[in-house]
């Protein structure tokens, strides 16, 4: 079968060479023959932002392949929600998806019902990460840690507004030149003034 790779890492720093060579190793084992490969490197699996699988998607309409192998359900999309819809969409294309390190395809019953039990833990992971993120948070204010040092008005706010315009961390970064965690704490510090003025009117 002609098929797609799709690759995603999170980081900057990480390696989707890994995630290709490993992909290459399944299709050889499985006699499919790749046309080429899309990969979205330093991208979120929450970001709607990704040119790499903006771009699969569009090519589906050539049918040069019939199937996408995946190194991880969650390397594609963490929301369920988004899951369901790229699935369908892929039925409606005749597009067999297939997760190497899963047992995923998306041609039998079994195959679906696995795609939308692994689709609800990479959304389970993804949310309980958020949460321990913000307990952790949480309680460095509750100790009266600082979280970081004042980087001026003026950064804050070309921060604020790159991220009203994009609506995603990385990509905020990405324009304004800021270290990720930079954008999270000033764009978290807004959002809760955003709440606790919302809680005073």
């Amino acid at each position: 079968m002609k098929v797609a790779l799709y690759i995603r890492v999170s980081k900057d720093e990480q390696h989707p060479e890994n995630q290709r060579a490993a992909l290459q190793r399944f299709c050889d084992s499985q006699g499919h023959e790749i046309i080429r490969d899309y990969c979205d490197h330093g991208r979120s699996g929450r970001s709607g932002i990704r040119p790499a699988l903006r771009e699969l998607l569009d090519d589906i309409s050539r049918k040069e392949f019939k199937g996408i192998v995946i190194w991880k359900l969650d390397r594609i999309w963490r929301n369920l929600g988004d899951l369901i819809t790229l699935r369908e969409f892929l039925d409606k294309k005749n597009i067999k998806l297939m997760s190497a390190t899963e047992n995923i395809e998306t041609e039998s019953a079994s195959g679906r019902l696995a795609y939308h039990i692994f689709g609800a833990m990479a959304e389970y992971e993804s949310d309980r990460l958020s949460e321990r993120t913000k307990i952790g948070l949480d309680r460095v204010r509750k100790e009266g840690k600082s979280l970081g040092r004042d980087i001026g008005a003026e950064r804050k706010q070309r921060i604020i507004e790159s991220y009203l315009e994009t609506g995603v961390l990385r990509e905020t970064a990405r324009e304004t030149g800021e270290a990720y965690s930079t954008v999270r704490y000033i764009v978290g510090l807004a959002l809760q003034e955003k709440e606790k003025s919302t809680e005073d009117i």
